[in-house]
């Protein structure tokens, strides 16, 4: 599992720009959520573990025998050969392309037919996976920004009970989100999480309230619980209801998660009482229960005696088609046509 330190649930890419081009959605369609999110994928190894890893696979077999390139050996972003050894593909991992895993994890999960006495055996559930306690993890890196580097912990469930709630700190001003990953992964989460805590300066700044999943948010920890949804945990808030105020819907928030833009969707934001509205990127996993709130704020909140402005993009362009231009930019769905 020391795979994991070429991953990150936080937003690992903002020195590095967008990790994907921008692309349209039909703003007159009603896009479904059957789109799971991933942690965005970057690059903290280095080239010399790069080029052992396939001197390594060169040596088992003979170099004429190399007929793929095993995981995270660099590559050609699909041209020339060999190319990546299915599963993997080769990605844009930071620094230059590399073989690496799709989907929500970095490897498959730990799960055995007949639980040793290293594994933990969930009751009534279908998946059963190693204690990741002492595992080798590599040291996160935070500061004040936020984690430039922070481990990935498996979110692949059957059922909810596979799943707890995991408190992550962002900043250095104390604001945290809530994530949804496998409950057996959950020691290994806890050192990780208090080593990256320690390593925060006191910024002196306002903590805001923790961000689930959903969209919702609260001060208080034991409102957070986690799901099995669609094959991947994640975090919600318990008894959470839609806040619709003068200024539109204020909870929840769009959920904004990306690895690439094929996770993103957009939605409509009212952005004050004149009926003024904006066209955000969010998650797809998460735009069906967004819109159903939405509309009810929409049908029931008043609206002010006075003109509303254009509907504009997040990157305050005014929309100009019936598409939404839509890019994944440091790991988050953002509606924007880019610069010229």
């Amino acid at each position: 599992m020391w795979q994991r330190f070429l991953l990150s649930v936080t937003v690992l890419l903002a020195a590095c720009g967008s990790n994907s081009g921008a692309t349209g959605a039909d703003a007159e369609s009603d896009a479904g959520t059957d789109a799971a999110i991933a942690d965005t994928a970057a690059d903290s190894g280095s080239d010399a573990v790069l080029t052992d890893t396939v001197t390594d696979a060169a040596a088992d077999t003979g170099d004429d025998a190399v007929q793929c390139l095993p995981l995270f050996a660099p590559c050609m972003n699909g041209f020339g050969a060999p190319q990546c050894c299915a599963p993997h593909t080769c990605m844009n991992m930071g620094n230059g392309f590399a073989c690496q895993s799709e989907g929500p994890d970095i490897q498959p999960p730990d799960i055995t037919p007949d639980a040793g006495p290293d594994e933990i055996a969930q009751p009534d559930v279908g998946l059963t996976c190693k204690d990741s306690t002492d595992d080798v993890i590599p040291a996160p890196v935070c500061s004040g920004g936020g984690a430039a580097f922070f481990p990935t912990f498996s979110k692949q469930c059957t059922v909810d009970s596979d799943c707890a709630v995991a408190i992550h700190q962002i900043n250095c001003c104390g604001t945290k989100v809530a994530w949804g990953i496998q409950a057996c992964e959950m020691g290994a989460f806890s050192t990780s999480e208090t080593q990256c805590e320690s390593q925060y300066p006191g910024c002196g700044c306002a903590q805001f309230m923790t961000e689930a999943e959903d969209g919702y948010s609260s001060f208080t920890n034991s409102d957070f619980a986690a799901k099995c949804d669609a094959g991947l945990c994640r975090s919600f808030v318990k008894n959470a209801k839609a806040d619709c105020t003068a200024q539109g819907l204020q909870s929840p928030k769009p959920v904004k998660a990306c690895k690439d833009v094929t996770d993103c969707d957009f939605a409509m934001l009212t952005v004050d009482c004149c009926g003024s509205m904006q066209f955000v990127g969010i998650a797809k996993f998460a735009k069906a229960a967004y819109d159903v709130e939405q509309k009810k704020c929409a049908a029931t909140m008043s609206i002010c005696d006075c003109m509303p402005k254009p509907t504009t993009l997040e990157d305050g362009k005014p929309l100009t088609t019936n598409m939404v231009p839509l890019a994944c930019i440091s790991g988050a769905c953002t509606s924007t046509y880019g610069t010229p």
